[in-house]
């Protein structure tokens, strides 16, 4: 037994329609699903390395967590003569940089390489034939491996040295 007449049942429709419009989400930018693409690919690719990976908030200047490294990860496709990614704002000990031609290449680059860079571009087509500043650190997965093994973790205590008092 409906207890709603006709005319109720529309006006509720026509609410619930009106509520769902209000908060229908945008298309999605092509750059922010190529960038949630290759984080998704490199925190994969890491897990299978063994390592613990967590996605950090949207306020931290780095993406991903690793083993208590941070890693900051930036993607972009071949634009205007190049591929490019701005670096403002990021603070990390890796920077994974993800270039898009059909198939993806990272470039694996201790933080310290690019601390005071505001963009990094890489101007060949085919990064596999880059011979740039950035053409040795192309795949280096060793420089994140190393970095891990060395046991920086931000977030532990430092270990205290022990002194003599006599």
């Amino acid at each position: 037994m409906d207890i709603y007449t006709a005319d109720e049942r529309f006006h509720q429709n026509a609410a619930r329609a009106a509520q769902r419009a209000r908060y229908r989400r945008w298309p999605e930018d092509p750059r922010r699903v190529l960038a949630a693409a290759v984080e998704a690919e490199v925190a994969g690719r890491l897990r299978e390395r063994g390592y613990f990976v967590a996605r950090t908030g949207h306020n931290e200047n780095f993406d991903l967590l690793v083993n208590g490294l941070r890693v900051e990860v930036k993607a972009s496709t071949w634009s205007h003569g190049r591929y490019q990614a701005a670096l403002r704002g990021n603070d990390a000990d890796i920077l994974v940089f993800g270039c898009q031609n059909g198939s993806r290449h990272f470039f694996v680059i201790p933080f310290e390489e690019v601390r005071g860079l505001t963009n990094l571009c890489v101007y060949t087509a085919d990064p596999e034939r880059s011979v740039g500043r950035w053409r040795h650190w192309l795949e280096a997965w060793p420089v994140l491996d190393a970095a891990i093994r060395r046991g920086l973790n931000h977030w532990q205590m430092p270990l205290l040295e022990q002194v003599d008092i006599e």
